[in-house]
């Protein structure tokens, strides 16, 4: 794991005033804690498997482990910059890659009377940290990160989507490690139509950090025009090199974060946004990565279930076939597995007009059902697995 990826957003400053407001502001102090818990979205690429996850504050010397569902609670936490301290367990469990590099989280709880934490922890893939806040005056925010795939050895990045209960909405691209003076071109794509919009090009500051950052409540206009961040989710983003246009750093916008419930009522801003995400067993000489995704954006009208397999050595066309929920034990050829880019992939997306398998409406119906790949020419299953819960996102 990289140092970017050990560290995990160390510097994630989430201030009310960094996305415009939103209630109590960022100088505004609560007498009370900030209550403060979270939940471990996915380990290493899967969701079935993120108990055991510690969680500790140095400065207060509390500390908890996430249970079953990666839940965890941390109780009042003093209302400052806290880091938190996150260790991934040591143990490797069937579908879990040992992992046992803690990173640290920093949150900004100035002025927040709640905070929610989201992680998705991973070695090799993009890690991310969502965080839902209740400011102490009224209001709530949620900021989301997510670390940018290095190619440039040394680099590090990070693309930022942020919302606040006003509805305004912010994107930021952020580079660092870089040389001061050095120039970085930053573009992003409209994955429908290939188009290109150039971000700007900008100077590496005497930090060696570039950034890119636009804010709806200061007028600025996101890329292609569109209203709201969240309809930039998995748009491609690109750090180039300003002279040489080389590749430095690459990602994809992560989805705008739900907003609490900071009225007590139970019914707030949160979208109900789920997702989970489990890693495949491969068989006995198999190479590659596959994984499988379950997700839903209920204000999208999205429910998606993908099939990504990256790095295989299984020649010939591969069929994805699933256990009938109807029918325990029992699974159905439901697709198979086709080029996407430099991975193959399957996938069935509702908000695209398509319909779910076995006649499911929601993606949750698909949880915990057995999942195998196999070889079309011989029948042979070069992956299995189950397919993984879903939470909160």
């Amino acid at each position: 794991m990289d140092n970017y990826k050990r560290s995990l957003l160390t510097a994630l400053c989430l201030t009310l005033a960094a996305c415009g407001g939103g209630g109590g502001g960022a100088d505004s102090r609560p007498s009370s804690l900030a209550l403060t818990k979270g939940n471990v979205i996915s380990l290493n690429g899967q969701s079935a498997d993120v108990a055991g996850v510690f969680i500790s504050v140095p400065a207060t010397g509390i500390g908890t482990m996430s249970d079953t569902s990666g839940a965890f609670d941390l109780g009042g936490l003093p209302p400052e910059i806290i880091d938190l301290v996150v260790t991934p367990p040591t143990g490797a469990a069937p579908l879990r890659t040992a992992m046992t590099m803690p990173f640290t989280v920093s949150i900004d709880l100035r002025g927040v009377s709640e905070a929610t934490v989201h992680l998705s922890v991973s070695d090799d893939q993009a890690p991310g940290v969502s965080i839902e806040r209740c400011a102490g005056g009224g209001g709530s925010d949620n900021d989301t990160r997510v670390a940018m795939t290095v190619v440039e050895v040394g680099l590090e990045g990070r693309i930022r989507v942020r919302r606040r209960d006003d509805g305004h909405t912010g994107f930021d691209v952020e580079a660092s490690n870089l040389t001061p003076g050095r120039t970085v071109k930053f573009t992003i794509t409209n994955p429908a139509t290939t188009a290109i919009q150039d971000l700007g090009t900008v100077a590496a500051d005497a930090f060696g950090e570039a950034e890119v950052e636009l804010r709806t409540n200061d007028g600025d206009v996101l890329p292609f025009g569109v209203a709201t961040a969240d309809l930039l989710e998995d748009f491609p983003v690109a750090v180039r090199d300003g002279s040489t246009d080389l590749l430095l750093l690459e990602g994809t916008v992560p989805a705008l974060g739900g907003l609490p419930d900071c009225t007590g009522g139970g019914g707030g801003g949160n979208t109900g946004r789920r997702t989970g995400e489990s890693r495949l067993a491969a068989g006995a000489g198999v190479l590659g990565v596959a994984e499988v995704e379950l997700r839903s954006r209920p204000a999208r009208g999205e429910e998606r279930i993908e099939v990504e397999l990256a790095g295989t050595n299984v020649s010939g066309t591969i069929e994805v076939w699933l256990e009938d929920p109807s029918s325990p034990g029992t699974l159905a050829l439901i697709g198979l597995l086709a080029p996407s880019g430099a991975v193959l992939e399957f996938e069935l997306d509702t908000e695209q007009g398509e319909a779910l398998p076995f006649g499911v409406t929601k993606a949750e119906d698909l949880s915990g059902l057995r999942i195998e790949l196999k070889r079309q020419s011989d029948g042979v299953t070069v992956y299995l697995g189950v397919t993984p819960p879903m939470n909160p996102s």
